[in-house]
């Protein structure tokens, strides 16, 4: 009896600690989306304004933050700064 009560304690403690991890997980993604986003909004911006290289900038920059997931939880696409760059130019052409 005693040994199963422990059991039940250890995985208690268990399904605590994959809770806190998905939950921490969960707000690094977040934080994540958010820097793509505004890498977005920047390289978009740049590149209304005629600036191509602050665009590559964004770039650049989308490539040291891991580029970011391809498709968010939603299931909607991700464009990343670099791809949203390069279709920018390609369309302004």
């Amino acid at each position: 009896m005693r040994d199963a009560a422990t059991a039940v304690e250890r995985a208690k403690r268990t399904l605590a600690l994959a809770i806190a991890q998905d939950q921490q997980e969960g707000r690094r993604l977040d934080a994540t989306n958010a820097r793509i986003a505004d890498l977005e909004i920047r390289a978009t911006a740049a590149l209304d304004g005629g600036r191509e290289d602050l665009a590559r900038g964004g770039r650049r920059a989308d490539r040291r933050a891991g580029g970011g997931p391809r498709r968010r939880h939603d299931g909607t696409d991700v464009i990343r700064g670099g791809d949203l760059a390069s279709e920018a130019s390609r369309c302004q052409r």
